[in-house]
This record gives C-alpha cells, structure tokens and sequence, in this order.
C-alpha cells in the first residue's frame, strides 16, 4: 500500500471543493492507497509547483491524486519526478519518471547552409 496526497487547486475548485475532496479520498481508497493528506494550492501561495512537491516529499507519498487534470497540469513534470499521478478527470494515471515530450523543437539533423 502506498502513501498518497491529494491536490486540490481551491481556485478551480469553488464551489466543488468537497466533492473535490471526497473524490480524492474515494480514488485513494479504490486504488488501495493510504491518504496522508489534501495539499491545498491556494491563488496566493508562493511557487505552487515548488510547494507541492515539498509536501509530497514531507508526507513520503509515491502517488499524487487529483480531482482533474487542470490542477496538475502546471506541475505535472515535476510530479512525475517525484511520484506517480492519479487524475481523475479525465481518468489516466501518468506513471513516475514519465518521459514527457520536449519543450523544445527538436533542430534540423542538417542545418540549411547559406
């Protein structure tokens, strides 16, 4: 059984926030992991992604839970650094040491002479 956090953006989520909550709490249970706590990212918080992976490090957690996709999205590569990611709108499970695509575009093999 894994330790998991939850996150929840309280922004996107308003008037949803409990539903928001048990949702998470619910997919810890299905999933068999053990909830350790909600991480709350709140519109003033001081570098939201930096301080969502501190509280997943705190909390010892291999899995993050999240309500829906929009409140991970920001901070998904550094998640994925950290731990696995369960989102459950629209349901996928993004794996830990995922490869996402480069930022960047890739150069020319062979750069056009002048």
């Amino acid at each position: 059984m894994a330790i998991a956090i939850g996150v929840l953006d309280l922004e996107l989520s308003g008037r949803a926030d409990r539903v928001h909550r048990d949702r998470i709490r619910a997919a810890a249970e299905r999933y068999g992991h053990t909830l350790h706590s909600i991480f709350e990212v709140s519109p003033g918080i001081f570098m939201p992604v930096t301080a969502t992976v501190m509280a997943l490090r705190e909390a010892a957690a291999t899995v993050v839970i999240a309500p829906h996709i929009d409140h991970v999205w920001v901070a998904r590569r550094a998640l994925t650094e950290h731990a696995s990611v369960i989102v459950l709108d629209p349901e996928q499970m993004w794996e830990h040491r995922r490869r996402w695509p480069t930022l960047a575009p890739t150069p020319p093999a062979h750069p056009l002479l002048p």
